[in-house]
This record gives structure tokens, sequence and C-alpha cells, in this order.
């Protein structure tokens, strides 16, 4: 058997595997990740201004104030020795009502089934999620600069929220909230 047979009958079964995960039609019209990722490779300009812009799936919030008891965040102590979840449950416990109209842009309501960014905190999932903590430090200092729940979910729909360094808010506001907490 010839040296270019064998090679080819070797990587045979790898190109089928290859073309099952990345069928070619993936990089038909359509298909802009993959398109893109081809023609960047061969150096091609990509135009994409005549391209609808994929639709913006809208989180999930209660669209209203909260008309009966919110449920409990978890207790800030649990993370007394991680400081930016220590602050961010400290702070979520004051605003329940407020994060509770708010959106999370984690996209936990697609994968955990959450209502709004106060689920986040009712759960362990704000202790890890930095974008669920930046969110609360955020909403927070919106809150005491005034703003309403509209408002401020306006400004989070922007992107202002990814403005907030947490290692530094939370360094900065820690001696206050262990004052504080019980």
């Amino acid at each position: 058997m010839s040296y270019f047979l064998a090679r080819h009958l070797i990587l045979a079964p790898i190109f089928a595997a290859a073309l099952a995960v990345f069928p070619l039609s993936s990089l038909a019209p359509g298909n802009e990740k993959f398109a893109r990722s081809e023609a960047h490779s061969r150096g091609d300009v990509v135009v994409c201004e005549n391209r609808a812009p994929a639709p913006q799936r809208e989180p999930a919030y209660h669209h209203q104030p909260p008309t009966g008891l919110l449920p409990a965040t978890l207790d800030p102590a649990q993370f007394r020795n991680e400081k930016v979840a220590f602050v961010a449950y400290c702070i979520a416990r004051k605003i329940r009502s407020l994060l509770y109209q708010e959106p999370c842009y984690c996209e936990c309501d697609q994968f955990a089934g959450h209502q709004s960014l106060l689920d986040c905190y009712t759960s362990r999932h704000g202790r890890g999620c930095e974008k669920c903590q930046a969110e609360v430090f955020f909403i927070y200092e919106q809150s005491r600069a005034g703003r309403t729940a509209d408002e401020i979910r306006a400004l989070m729909d922007k992107g202002d929220y990814r403005k907030i360094d947490t290692q530094k808010y939370a360094a900065e506001h820690l001696a206050e909230y262990r004052q504080s907490a019980p």
C-alpha cells in the first residue's frame, strides 16, 4: 500500500468526524459565525450593513414593583471570606424590591429559570457570577443617585453596568458592610 493511500485512509475518519461537527452548510449564508471566521482566515473583508441585526432577547424581569412578600436573599455571612460576594449579598438584601424589577444579563433566566436579578441572590448564583455582582453594585449606586427602576434598566440595557470593577468596588465598601453585618 502506498504511503499516499495509507495516509488518506487514516485521515478519512478524522475528516468525517470534523464534517459531522462542522458541516459545510455551516459556511453557508445565515451562519455568520463560521462564514466570518472562514472569510477572516482568507483575509476577506466581511460586509455586514445589509444584514438584519440578530434579534435581541429581553432578559426576564418583573415589569411592576412587587405586590407581596419577596423571598429573602441568602445570608451574606456565608460569604464573609469572599469580599465581592459578601458585599454583593449585603447590598442585594437591602434592595430586594428593586432587584425584583431588574433583569440579569448573564442569561440565568435561560439556564436557571431566574425571573429577575433578585433570583441570583436568593440562590448561590450571585456568589460566583461577576456579571451579577457588577449589576447589583451598579443598580445600588444608581438607586442612591435617585434613578427609578425603569431608568436603571435603560442604563443597564446600554451595558453601563460593565464599567463596574467588582473587586475595586467590594474593596472600597467591605469595611462598611462588615460593620453592619450581623
